[in-house]
């Protein structure tokens, strides 16, 4: 939307505060973030009470993780007009955002005092408690938005996520059908029923759910993450590989999948890429004890004693523990008792042993020999063609020399195409070319569905296999 659309309006309001929060507004729309923090202070220049330009200034700062200054603004903000229910409420999400849950307690409370029946603060209210672990707060607070609001589909969701913690399974599958029948399209909803399959160690049946979620949306990381812990449990770690990598393309900070593979590499002896897939997990994230204690028995397996014992030193800090033996230990240099300790310290001794081999029934949708291992997983995708046609699709499978598509859109076969795989969070692409080789038709109600076969001599194709697990794994 190009700015001189509004530019009668503009002059109809003159050089004054609002036309400078005119402009903000269209530049904030248009990702001029910092076009639009000028005109919200220019606007605060000429009137230093205008509460509209600093409830602006502080979204623009919270989207940019600018969060001090955003508090600021709502503070200011509140200076001006100390019953704005918008401010009290974007000051609590901040303080979710940064997990100072205390705070945004009060400020939650500080909106409904104004405003009881605002449904979306009782929401908020409610995640600012599940966050501190105060899950029955949680609960009463998740229950009066849907007083206010019965068809509130995340106040279900969030309710089934606390049940889950609960252990109260008959509760939470209850509510998260409920946010199921209200938004069959609501992605987490079946990421939750999956994690209740989870912990019933029916991973079939959460490997079923997890994939749902992301045929609804193939761009969500956790969908993908989530499907490789099905694979790491049990065993499959050629597929979890795959899942995790797909969630760190769709989400570079995922932590969570770089442990994991780190897990599966230090399980298969392949140390040198456990250390690395640990220490990047800890760039994303420095604060993981888990990562930085797996560290340590990387190092202990290669009988680097004194390098694994800085590592769970450093996991103890972390986690703010002391262990007064394993350190007695140390100084003695009996590192292997000091380390036995340590890990004891950390609850360590069940990460070696947590792998079951027992094998899970997938339902197989590709028959007969391949000349490639084919791998079944949802990515969203752009597709160029020949004759600059633009659409998007999704993966139904891929293999290191072609995938399979399903889309709304028609493809001649023998049609070359240019293939974008997009992550969203970190803009990311990966781009491959290919020629569609066969139609099998429409197969889901309104998707059709092709076969592309990539360019061998392409270079570019080649990071396609970043997706896939590498080649003798075992």
């Amino acid at each position: 939307m190009e700015t001189r659309t509004f530019l009668p309006k503009l002059r109809r309001l003159g050089t004054g505060p609002r036309a400078k929060l005119l402009k903000a507004g269209i530049h904030f729309s248009n990702g001029e973030d910092a076009q639009a923090i000028q005109e919200c202070q220019s606007a605060l220049k000429l009137n230093p009470d205008y509460v509209k330009a600093y409830l602006l200034l502080a979204r623009i700062f919270s989207d940019l993780c600018r969060y001090p200054e955003a508090i600021d603004a709502c503070r200011s903000a509140l200076n001006s007009d100390n019953n704005l229910v918008d401010a009290y409420f974007m000051l609590a999400k901040i303080y979710l955002e940064r997990e100072q849950y205390e705070e945004g307690i009060e400020e939650c409370k500080n909106a409904l005092k104004i405003d009881p029946t605002f449904n979306f603060a009782h929401l908020l209210l409610g995640e600012l408690y599940s966050g501190n672990m105060q899950y029955e707060k949680a609960i009463k607070a998740f229950n009066t938005a849907l007083k206010i609001n019965p068809q509130m589909t995340m106040a279900h969701y969030k309710l089934a996520n606390i049940y889950l913690t609960q252990n109260k399974e008959a509760a939470a599958i209850s509510e998260v059908q409920h946010a199921l029948r209200l938004n069959p399209t609501l992605a987490k909803s079946y990421l939750t029923l999956g994690d209740i399959y989870f912990t019933q160690k029916n991973y079939s049946s959460a490997l079923l759910e997890y994939q749902e979620a992301s045929m609804i949306s193939p761009g969500l990381a956790e969908a993908h993450h989530k499907a490789g812990e099905v694979h790491f449990m049990v065993g499959e770690y050629n597929l979890a590989i795959m899942e995790y990598r797909i969630a760190l393309f769709m989400d570079s900070k995922f932590a969570l999948s770089h442990y994991r593979l780190g897990n599966i590499y230090f399980i298969l002896k392949q140390y040198d890429k456990a250390i690395i897939q640990y220490q990047t997990s800890l760039e994303a994230n420095p604060h993981y004890v888990m990562a930085q204690g797996a560290k340590g028995d990387i190092y202990t397996a290669k009988g680097l004693y004194p390098e694994a014992i800085d590592c769970y030193c450093k996991a103890l800090e972390l986690d703010k523990k002391k262990c007064v033996m394993g350190n007695k230990y140390y100084e003695q240099g009996r590192y292997q008792e000091a380390i036995s300790e340590y890990r004891s310290a950390l609850n360590l001794d069940y990460e070696l042993e947590t792998v079951q081999k027992k094998p899970i029934v997938v339902q197989d949708t590709t028959k007969g020999r391949r000349r490639h291992e084919r791998f079944s997983v949802n990515l969203p995708i752009d597709l160029t063609t020949s004759s600059n046609a633009y659409f998007s699709a999704k993966t139904v499978n891929i293999s290191k020399m072609g995938l399979m598509i399903a889309t709304s859109e028609v493809l001649e076969v023998g049609a070359e195409v240019d293939i974008v795989a997009i992550s969203e969070k970190d803009e990311k692409q990966l781009r491959v070319k290919g020629k569609v080789v066969n139609s099998h038709g429409k197969r889901s109600g309104k998707d059709n569905f092709f076969g592309i076969e990539l360019f061998e001599q392409e270079d570019m194709n080649r990071a396609w296999e970043s997706f896939l697990p590498d080649e003798n794994l075992y």
